[in-house]
């Protein structure tokens, strides 16, 4: 998993006593997960599964992410968003697994619940904005914001449906100029960006909740 951590400018004291070493801290949390570390070994190996709606949820949401990065980032980007849905199905494995630490139940089959599939999935969505900006500074080096970027970002904060005056109020907003923005919008039409009516859009990258 990728994630951007811009840095802290500040300087840190580092003798202060609220200060705790991080070796310290994850010590404390290996040994609180210890026993469940233990148990698994213990019994057989558990297989996590997902209902039937979450595997159609799962396949409609990853669906939306493969069409709208095609067009944003192009073929390059495929392997990432392919990568990602395998990192949201494990991220759900462990929260299932983590669910053993209150039921205690070690069945050898286990269907995710709900809330923790869902959870998996909001992850992604805030990692594949941290992964399309890593890629984006690898293909061009570091620096400003790059024309993809600002793409994505302006792409992300439009809403399911929107009307010409609103696209132009939210680029003033970000500091797009209009005519940048009236691109961007003509770049994604028919694949991101569906024209309703004249003056009126539909934005099929928005992701439904």
């Amino acid at each position: 998993m990728f994630y951007h951590m811009n840095i802290q400018t500040e300087w840190k004291n580092v003798f202060a006593k609220s200060n705790r070493g991080l070796e310290a801290y994850f010590d404390s949390l290996g040994q609180e997960f210890l026993p469940l570390y233990n148990a698994l070994k213990e019994h057989p190996a558990i297989e996590v599964c997902l209902t039937s709606e979450q595997e159609d949820e799962f396949h409609h949401f990853f669906t939306q992410f493969n069409e709208k990065y095609l067009d944003l980032q192009g073929l390059e980007y495929l392997a990432t968003i392919r990568r990602l849905g395998i990192i949201a199905f494990r991220i759900a494995m462990i929260f299932s697994a983590l669910r053993l630490l209150e039921t205690g139940d070690f069945t050898q089959q286990q269907v995710c619940l709900d809330c923790d599939f869902q959870a998996a999935l909001a992850m992604v969505k805030v990692l594949v904005k941290h992964s399309g900006h890593v890629f984006s500074e690898l293909q061009h080096g570091a620096g400003s914001t790059k024309p993809n970027d600002a793409m994505e970002q302006f792409l992300d904060q439009l809403p399911r449906k929107f009307s010409a005056q609103d696209f132009k109020a939210l680029a003033k907003s970000m500091s797009i100029n209009e005519r940048s923005a009236k691109r961007y919008i003509t770049l994604c039409e028919k694949e991101i960006v569906c024209r309703e009516a004249r003056g009126i859009y539909t934005n099929l990258s928005f992701l439904e909740p």
